[in-house]
C-alpha cells in the first residue's frame, strides 16, 4: 500500500480493490454497543456470524477508516481487550442518543462516526462514501425509500445542546433528530447497498 499525507487526513491507495481508503483523522470512529439486546436474548455484539463475532467484523471495518476507535457501551467490563477506547454511558438507559452524546463529550474531534454493533454486513465502502459526502454538517447520514438511517451516520459537537434538551425532555428518536438539526445532509444509500445496513434484532433476522 502506497500512503500519502493530505492535510488532516491519511489516504492511503490500496492496488487490490483500486479504491482509495481514507484514514480520517476529523472524525472519530464510534461503535454504539449500550442496547440491552431484551429482542434477540444475548449481548449482539458478540454474535458470531460466518464465523466472525459482529463487533470483531465492524472493528476490522472503522479501523481501516480512523485513526481513533471508540466503543460506547453499559457493561465496560465486556469489551476491555478490544482494540478501541471504551467508554461507558453518562446517562444509563437513554438509548443511542444517550450514546452519542456521551461520545460527543468525551473525543477531541469535532465529529464521530457513529455505527451500531448489529449491522453483521457493513462495508468499508459505505462508511467510506458517507465520508466522502460530509460536507461539515451537523448531521451526516443516509436516506432511502424506507427511511435515514441514523445509526451510521456523522454527529458533531454542535448537535450537544439540541442533544442534551432532547434527552432532559425525553425525545429519545434519532430519526425526528433530524427534523431539528440545523444542518443536515441526507446522502442518497444506493439501493445495492442497502442490504449492508441491515441491522440484527431477533435470531430470525440473524437466519435470514
Amino acid at each position: 500500500k502506497q500512503a500519502i499525507s493530505c492535510r488532516r487526513r491519511f489516504i492511503v491507495l490500496d492496488p487490490c480493490d483500486r479504491g482509495v481508503i481514507v484514514k480520517n483523522d476529523d472524525l472519530t470512529g464510534v461503535i454504539l454497543a449500550g442496547g440491552k439486546s431484551e429482542r434477540f436474548g444475548s449481548n449482539k455484539a458478540f454474535v458470531r456470524f460466518q464465523g466472525r463475532r459482529f463487533i470483531d467484523q465492524t472493528l476490522a471495518v472503522l479501523k481501516e477508516l480512523f485513526s481513533k476507535l471508540l466503543i460506547v457501551t453499559n457493561s465496560p467490563e465486556k469489551y476491555h481487550n478490544l482494540p478501541a477506547m471504551i467508554l461507558t454511558d453518562e446517562v444509563p438507559l437513554q438509548g443511542p442518543m444517550g450514546g452519542i452524546l456521551t461520545a460527543l463529550r468525551s473525543v477531541k474531534t469535532d465529529g464521530i462516526f457513529v455505527v451500531a454493533c448489529d449491522l453483521p454486513l457493513l462495508t468499508r465502502k459505505v462508511v467510506q462514501n458517507l465520508i466522502r459526502r460530509d460536507d461539515g454538517s451537523d448531521l451526516v447520514l443516509y436516506h432511502h425509500n424506507k427511511g435515514l438511517e441514523p445509526l451510521c451516520a456523522i454527529y458533531r459537537k454542535s448537535l450537544l445542546p439540541l442533544l442534551k434538551t432532547r434527552i432532559r425532555n425525553g425525545r429519545l428518536d434519532l430519526h425526528s433528530l433530524a427534523d431539528e438539526a440545523t444542518r443536515v445532509k441526507k446522502v442518497p444509500l444506493p439501493k445495492r447497498d442497502e442490504k449492508t445496513l441491515l441491522n440484527v434484532n431477533r435470531p430470525e433476522d440473524l437466519k435470514l
